[in-house]
C-alpha cells in the first residue's frame, strides 16, 4: 500500500526571506528541496507528497509551480492567494491552470484579529473559493477555533482543513479549550484536520510520544473530525 504525505514544505534561504524562522542555524534554517525530501521518505510507503505554501507571497507560488512541475512525487500545491483582493476569481481562475494547483492555504494565526476569517473582505474571498471548489487550509493556533465554526456554517460546500490540529498547547499540557473547541469544530462535514506537525508545539528539547498522545487520541478517536495524515516525525519537511 502506498501512501501521500498531505503535507510538507520546501523552502530555499537563498531565494526567499523567510519571517518566524529561527534567527540562527538550527535544523529549520536550511534550505529544503526535493533531494531532502526524496531521501526522507525513500524507505517509507510515502509515495506521492502534497507541497503546503510556507509564506504569503505570490512568488512563492510562481516557483514552487515550476519546481514541482516535472516531479511526479509532488501530487499538489496548496498555494496562496490575498482573499481580500477583489480579484481573487481571476488570482484563482490562473493557478486552476496550473495541473498541480489543489487549494489555498492562509497563515490565519499571524493575523492580529483572531477572528480575522470573520471579516465581510474575507469571507468575500471565501465565497470565491466555495464558488470555484477550491479547498481552504487553515493555520491556527487555539485562540482562532472559534470563529471556525460560524465560517464553516455560511460556507457549508467549502472544504475547510484545519492544519496541524490546531497547534494546541503541548509544551505547557494544556487541552482546554482547544478540545472543547475543536469538538464545535466536528460537527461540520466540510471541515477536516491534519494529524501533522504538531510536535513542534512540545518541548523540543525534551518531548516524549506521550505528550503527544492525548491530542492525537482525541482527534482519531473522540473528535470525529475526518483526519489526514502526515509525516509527523520529518519535522523539517512537515510542520
Amino acid at each position: 500500500m502506498s501512501y501521500v504525505d498531505s503535507h510538507h514544505h520546501f523552502w530555499d534561504l537563498e531565494k526567499f526571506q523567510y519571517d518566524g524562522f529561527p534567527p540562527k542555524d538550527t535544523v529549520l534554517r536550511q534550505t529544503y528541496l526535493f533531494p531532502d525530501l526524496k531521501a526522507a521518505i525513500a524507505d517509507t510507503p510515502v509515495k506521492h507528497t502534497v507541497f503546503v505554501q510556507v509564506f504569503h507571497g505570490y512568488e512563492e507560488n510562481a516557483w514552487i509551480l515550476k519546481l514541482v512541475e516535472d516531479v511526479p512525487t509532488v501530487a499538489g500545491v496548496v498555494a496562496w492567494v490575498d482573499l481580500t483582493d477583489p480579484k481573487v476569481g481571476d488570482l484563482i481562475d490562473n493557478l486552476k491552470t496550473h495541473s498541480k494547483f489543489c487549494g489555498i492555504r492562509h497563515i490565519i494565526h499571524d493575523e492580529a484579529d483572531h477572528n480575522w476569517i470573520l471579516r465581510e473582505d474575507v469571507r468575500r474571498g471565501l465565497g470565491v473559493l466555495e464558488e470555484k471548489g477550491v479547498t481552504f487550509d487553515l493555520l491556527l493556533r487555539p485562540p482562532n477555533l472559534p470563529a471556525i465554526p460560524a465560517i464553516a456554517k455560511e460556507f457549508p460546500k467549502l472544504k475547510f482543513v484545519i492544519d496541524h490540529i490546531a497547534k494546541p498547547l503541548i509544551k505547557d499540557g494544556v487541552v482546554q479549550p482547544w478540545k472543547d473547541d475543536i469538538t464545535k469544530c466536528a460537527v461540520f462535514p466540510n471541515v477536516y484536520v491534519k494529524l501533522s506537525g504538531f510536535v513542534t508545539e512540545a518541548n523540543h528539547a525534551s518531548w516524549t510520544m506521550s505528550d503527544l498522545q492525548d491530542y492525537a487520541t482525541y482527534i482519531i478517536g473522540t473528535a470525529h473530525l475526518p483526519y489526514l495524515w502526515t509525516a509527523i516525525p520529518a519535522n523539517w519537511i512537515s510542520m
